[in-house]
């Protein structure tokens, strides 16, 4: 069986006052309102394909070579290469196409991958050649797609998840009101889940509980079981998830650049980002086979939507060597970025049933803020240019991980997630290649790839979301150059693959309610409801099934323009 990374665990003896044993529950749709190790993972992941023209058409691959604005955000020792200032910009078209074993969908957009100058403030005779100044914006990251899946059909469904979810919490005492186990009014309509005691992974069970997706089957002062009344057992459940992600992560850096005798390099940049992820997410279950009558379900539909934004500042050191003309090799060393991230959720919950009858329960919005280390990277480089005729490039980044961490929480939470990242994640080893080669002085043809392997110690498991494990880009480009002012273009096309992943899972040991033949309750004598234990082994008892083969195709056109002056 595949590992199930950030389970939900609760425990039955709690619940219904059996021996200890656990459930496991999770999924996309299930988990969609927490903040996960995986989105301090995406919120990580860079590569150089959004940048000027002439880099992107070789890879990335410029640790070593240098001479190009977007030296700022890769090593800041190549602005000492300048010995005249330049201004550019470089706008772009991404076509994105995602994939999967149950649907694909395309999204295009225009946006601005990079626009910065650079100024030469200083060139002499003696050991310091040159000094550069360089101020720029770069994209380092795009979160902007779309997909739709038709997932397959089966007898399962998230109400049973969310059921399971609710166990243990009573809506009604009598006498006193809408309470519960946790004090939580999940039965009334007034801001039901602005309660401490209510996990926001339980949100969307309480909002199944006010569409009526499930029903207590009985009320006592120590315990209610929960039954999904509205779907029938023999009924076929026709589900299919739908998402769009806007957004992306972009870098104002502060550069300097020093030209020490035409061998040595040296460089700094002070780089703050801004960081903006606006996700949506529907789930979505029709039904056949279901009896008739005005307790079953036509439809159902969940949506979530969670926004994330915020700034970071980081710090990026670079050295060039010339050890003889034509040979360059450089050391560049980004510092993690020190993130403050605000997310919002939100989330609401629609029931149309057979007689007509909807539902549309809403939740309040959660904001809470964040605090985290993105990775630390080391770049190395080497570079060889043949007179003006050709270059090329080759570097090695390393990225920590698994030495991401969560600032400003409690010590037993900073704990289990520096527990998780070293359990789940591992340095990765990135490659990157670039040639140029110019026929003709004012002309030049470039070509590039890069692969950024897995950040994950295990690509088989299953997560509660798509994980980018491997990507590799290829490209093309031409320049021209007209005096001071160049044209470069350039074609990128980026093939990622993401983990295996499902929308909604239960596994493991669970306490079922008992009923008679007349389908009622069996009852203790102090009142609580009879169980029986049920362990599931190694199949999961309710679960989509996994989303596998997923992919995510990009195809990005750019085009830079720069003077130099």
């Amino acid at each position: 069986m595949k590992k199930i990374k950030y389970l939900s665990i609760a425990v039955c003896s709690v619940i219904l006052s059996v021996p200890a044993v656990a459930q496991n529950l999770g999924g996309v749709v299930i988990k969609a309102s927490e903040f996960k190790p995986i989105d301090m993972l995406k919120l990580s992941q860079f590569n150089n394909s959004y940048t000027t023209a002439r880099v992107s058409a070789m890879g990335g691959a410029f640790t070593a070579l240098g001479g190009d604005i977007a030296s700022m955000g890769i090593n800041p020792a190549g602005l000492g290469m300048y010995r005249s200032s330049e201004f550019s910009f470089t706008p772009a078209l991404q076509v994105s196409s995602s994939k999967s074993d149950f649907g694909d969908q395309n999204y295009s957009r225009f946006a601005m991958n990079n626009v910065g100058a650079v100024f030469n403030l200083y060139q002499g005779p003696g050991a310091l050649v040159s000094f550069s100044l360089g101020f720029s914006y770069n994209k380092q990251a795009d979160f902007n797609e779309r997909g739709y899946m038709q997932l397959p059909s089966g007898s399962s469904s998230i109400a049973d998840v969310l059921a399971l979810q609710l166990n243990g919490l009573n809506p009604f005492i009598a006498g006193q009101g809408w309470l519960g186990l946790k004090k939580s009014a999940i039965g009334s309509k007034n801001n039901p889940f602005d309660n401490p005691n209510i996990a926001i992974n339980e949100w969307g069970a309480v909002l199944g509980y006010q569409s009526a997706l499930l029903e207590p089957v009985v009320n006592s002062d120590a315990n209610s079981v929960y039954s999904v009344i509205s779907v029938d057992q023999n009924a076929f459940v026709n589900p299919d998830l739908s998402y769009k992600t806007r957004g992306s992560i972009g870098e104002y850096a502060i550069s300097g650049g020093f030209n020490i005798a035409n061998v040595l390099y040296l460089g700094m940049t002070i780089g703050f980002q801004d960081i903006y992820m606006d996700q949506n997410l529907w789930y979505e279950e029709y039904y056949g086979n279901q009896p008739t009558g005005e307790q079953y379900l036509n439809h159902m539909s969940y949506y979530q939507g969670t926004r994330m934004g915020g700034s970071a500042v980081n710090f990026k050191f670079g050295a060039i060597v010339r050890p003889v003309s034509g040979l360059r090799i450089g050391l560049a060393v980004h510092t993690p970025s020190f993130v403050n991230l605000d997310r919002q959720y939100y989330g609401d919950m629609y029931t149309l049933f057979q007689d007509g009858f909807e539902n549309n329960p809403q939740t309040i919005k959660n904001e809470y803020t964040y605090h985290f280390n993105t990775p630390a990277r080391l770049l190395a480089g080497i570079s060889y240019t043949f007179s003006d005729f050709a270059a090329l490039s080759f570097d090695y980044e390393r990225v920590w991980y698994n030495k991401m961490k969560l600032r400003d929480e409690s010590y037993s939470v900073e704990n289990l997630y520096a527990e998780m990242f070293g359990n789940d994640f591992r340095p990765s080893n990135n490659f990157r290649a670039g040639v140029e080669v110019k026929p003709m002085p004012f002309f030049a043809l470039r070509a590039g790839y890069a692969h950024y392997s897995s950040p994950l110690r295990d690509d088989d498991a299953v997560f509660d979301g798509p994980v980018t494990t491997k990507m590799q880009n290829i490209s093309a480009g031409v320049g021209f150059r007209f005096g001071n002012m160049s044209l470069d273009m350039t074609y990128v096309y980026s093939h990622s693959l993401l983990s295996e992943y499902d929308a909604f899972y239960y596994s493991g040991e669970t306490c079922w309610a008992e009923f008679d033949t007349n389908g009622q309750p069996v009852l203790n004598p102090d009142g609580t409801v009879a169980t029986v234990l049920g362990n599931t082994g190694d199949t999961p008892i309710t679960t989509a099934s996994p989303i596998k083969n997923a992919k995510l195709n990009r195809h990005i056109a750019m085009l830079t323009l720069g003077f130099r002056f």
